[in-house]
């Protein structure tokens, strides 16, 4: 009887070992997935600028347009409809929002280096030049449940890639 209990006890314990597991093997994937996503998107983000504004030797980046090939890059990358929904089969069960959008630029009136701060959702950093900054999350997925419930949150700043 005391080994039946045993074995018993510790076949649960070897079970949410392995659902830890599982959870934490998913919560990686998208967190790898939409780390490249997010750096894919933010530098494709970051070639859009106003041609006439370039040809008088300032970076301004044409924002509507920066926004929309940042979202056709995600979708690509992430595998997402058009309403940031994940297609079916995929590591996301739940759309990806985009939470936070800046641009710092030549039209900003700002000199560079500039200490770039945002504390509402934690992003500091020295950038040089003109850049496009975002935050996306995710919800996380969840393999029961037990997993965590909550979302996943990246951020990024691509610079405008000034030759050197």
């Amino acid at each position: 009887m005391g080994r039946s209990l045993l074995i018993t006890a510790l076949t649960l314990i070897f079970l949410l070992m392995e659902s830890t597991n599982a959870d934490r093997a998913a919560n990686t994937s998208v967190i790898n997935a939409m780390t490249y996503s997010l750096q894919y998107a933010a530098h494709d983000a970051a070639l859009q600028i106003d041609p006439i504004e370039k040809a008088d030797g300032y970076i301004v980046f044409r924002r509507d347009q920066a926004r929309n090939v940042f979202e056709e890059t995600l979708q690509r990358n992430l595998r997402l409809k058009e309403d940031m929904m994940p297609l079916p089969n995929t590591l996301l069960d739940d759309p990806v929002e985009i939470i936070f959008e800046d641009y710092v630029d030549d039209s900003s009136g700002i000199t560079f280096p500039y200490n770039y701060v945002n504390d509402q959702y934690g992003i500091y950093k020295t950038i040089f030049g003109p850049s496009v900054i975002y935050e996306i999350r995710v919800k996380s997925p969840k393999t029961s449940k037990y997993s965590y419930d909550g979302y996943i949150y990246k951020n990024v700043i691509e610079q405008y890639p000034l030759p050197n």
